[in-house]
């Protein structure tokens, strides 16, 4: 993926190009921020380059991300300063062309990027943020998803995380979804919090409970797989067609509360009205009956887990 965003980027010259350019450099940030957060020190500025150079150098996971950080940030001011550029439309999988949104999602990698680093750059985190409202970002129901056309007519063409742990077109488990389980601490922090979002996120068990296994347990007799739940509730795989998810609003949302409650993003009297966005977004996402009244009920709990 990597490689062909850069592909895309090195044949956009053109103005008329630079919506494609745009959403290759917003993409391809959001691959590098995950290969930091994963390793730490990555191949960056020598990466890519074929048998140019095919020992690159490592470089230091803080530079990469304020490399990342300015590769956003050009790709927002690129998409305002071309306003009559070619519209992506129908081969943008993600939007269908709506730039507005790529730049939410810009945005919202940055914040993400940003709170990975908190709170020791706390000048430089406000700086980025400057002048950037709630507005900039994922909002309500603004979902990050592709969809290029799932479905259930042959293995290749269901949605990938149905493929890993779902079913197969004739209905049998795919071996994931035997060999997945959940863990204990997971499962204790939902039930015990009296969470609406346990049996949409795992399997019930034989007995209709959800139970996880302690990580990295290796007793017998109550650990069967049919005694402890799969991940993979109608909250998680609704279909063989559903649409495959890149960043959730919920996280725009938490992400922005972490901002708001640093003093980096707003004031620090909208975190709680970020935070309970973020939950009843999750909710919202996960198909909770009454999402919204749910959400309230869940952080209106004593406990500081929830509220």
């Amino acid at each position: 993926l990597l490689k062909n965003y850069g592909t895309i980027i090195g044949k956009s010259e053109d103005a008329s190009q630079a919506n494609y350019a745009a959403i290759a450099n917003i993409m391809s940030s959001l691959h590098f921020q995950n290969l930091v957060d994963i390793y730490n020190n990555i191949p960056y500025s020598q990466a890519l380059l074929g048998a140019v150079t095919t020992n690159p150098s490592y470089d230091d996971a803080a530079t990469v991300y304020a490399s990342l950080v300015d590769r956003l940030d050009a790709a927002i001011a690129s998409i305002n300063a071309n306003p009559d550029a070619e519209d992506p439309g129908a081969y943008d999988i993600m939007f269908g062309g709506d730039m507005t949104m790529w730049k939410k999602l810009a945005n919202t990698i940055k914040l993400r990027i940003l709170m990975r680093q908190a709170p020791g750059a706390a000048s430089y985190i406000q700086s980025k943020l400057s002048g950037l409202t709630s507005d900039d970002f994922l909002g309500a129901g603004e979902d990050a998803q592709i969809n290029p056309g799932y479905g259930n007519t042959a293995g290749n063409k269901q949605s990938p995380l149905w493929q890993d742990i779902g079913f197969g077109t004739s209905g049998t488990s795919y071996g994931n979804r035997d060999y997945n389980r959940a863990c204990k601490y997971a499962t204790d922090f939902y039930n015990n919090l009296a969470d609406p979002r346990a049996s949409l996120i795992y399997s019930e068990n034989s007995s209709g409970a959800i139970q996880g296994r302690n990580f990295g347990s290796t007793e017998s007799g109550n650990e069967h797989n049919t005694d402890i739940s799969a991940p993979g509730g109608p909250g998680i795989l609704t279909d063989p067609g559903m649409a495959a998810t890149i960043m959730m609003a919920s996280e725009s949302y938490f992400l922005q509360a972490e901002a708001a409650q640093r003093g980096y993003l707003g004031g620090e009297g909208e975190a709680e009205s970020l935070y309970l966005q973020a939950v009843t977004e999750s909710f919202r996402f996960l198909g909770v009956e009454d999402y919204a009244n749910a959400a309230v009920e869940y952080t209106s709990q004593s406990s500081v887990k929830t509220n």
